[in-house]
């Protein structure tokens, strides 16, 4: 109920966020289906992504690793648990799951992967990497990703991330839709503060291209 509220809150104060967040769902879902091969999966900020239940037939016999605040995977229990209740005797069907008790700020990642009995650091991984890199800066956004390939040792493995253009965050774009949805976004808690203005160059500096 507070989810229904909070999204039609939402819609009303961000009618376009509805269509953003449709937009990379589904470009990420098709990178997803196009991995030939995936034997792993990696959500840096898991948040309330069900892929691994939407996409449970593709994903079958891939592993999810779930990366997120204490409070975050807590509520994504709740979450999934009443999924299931609601659905049975169908059960919402999951592939392996494990949960990662992570702060991007203060932990490493790619130590706590690495720390979790069910990773594989030779097995065919895709890092998803969905609605968290304009909330860090540019050398946070480095770290949190070049700690997670230090345990990427098939060079197979595939990063998927979204970002904002830096005149997002600098507040030069003149489009006045983009400026008030930009501005309704900080008023919300959500202020965008990163947006790699080469992001080639960025990607190269997290060692996520490969010469």
């Amino acid at each position: 109920t507070h989810g229904l509220l909070q999204a039609r809150r939402l819609n009303k104060v961000l009618p376009q966020l509805g269509m953003l967040v449709n937009a990379r769902t589904a470009h990420c879902d098709a990178f997803l289906n196009d991995f030939d091969g995936v034997e792993q999966v990696v959500l840096l900020g898991a948040g309330l992504d069900m892929r691994p239940a939407r996409m449970a037939h593709r994903l079958r016999g891939v592993t999810v690793f779930e990366l997120d605040l204490p409070v975050m995977l807590s509520e994504r229990g709740n979450v999934i648990q009443k999924m299931a209740e609601k659905r049975r005797p169908r059960a919402v069907k999951f592939q392996e799951r494990h949960p990662i008790a992570a702060d991007f700020l203060r932990d490493d990642p790619g130590s706590l992967l690495r720390g979790n009995r069910a990773f594989s650091e030779t097995a065919v991984t895709a890092v998803i990497y969905e609605g968290c890199s304009m909330y860090f800066d540019e050398a946070q956004n480095i770290a949190i990703l070049s700690s997670v390939l230090r345990r990427m040792k098939n060079r197979e493995s595939r990063l998927w991330m979204d970002c904002v253009s830096p005149e997002a965050v600098s507040d030069e774009i003149p489009d006045k839709n983009v400026h008030e949805f930009i501005n309704q976004m900080e008023l919300i808690g959500e202020k965008f503060i990163f947006g790699p203005r080469d992001p080639i160059a960025f990607l190269r500096a997290s060692g996520w291209i490969l010469e």
